[in-house]
């Protein structure tokens, strides 16, 4: 069983996508969820309810706020390793 779900998503703000690039942005959202063993959920309903971890791949830069709304907290996801830090020597 998936442990979570890739979605789509068409940022609110900047144009709105094409038919062509959707079909792109759709194929690459099925292929990251293949690699990461999830499941493809389409795009981004904010009125559905998503098991486990959602994955979003968006479709143009998205801005913070709209993020955090979505539940987004790191560029990395919540189980990226942290990030080592450098020190002088």
């Amino acid at each position: 069983m998936a442990q979570g779900v890739v979605v789509a998503h068409e940022p609110e703000l900047g144009n709105a996508l094409r038919s062509h690039q959707k079909d792109t942005l759709t194929a690459v959202a099925k292929a990251i969820g293949e690699i990461k063993q999830y499941d493809f959920g389409g795009w981004y309903d904010q009125r559905r309810s998503y098991a486990g971890h959602v994955y979003f791949v968006p479709g143009d830069t998205m801005v913070r706020d709209e993020a955090l709304r979505l539940g987004i907290r790191s560029p990395d996801g919540p189980n990226a390793p942290a990030k080592k830090r450098r020190t002088r020597t």
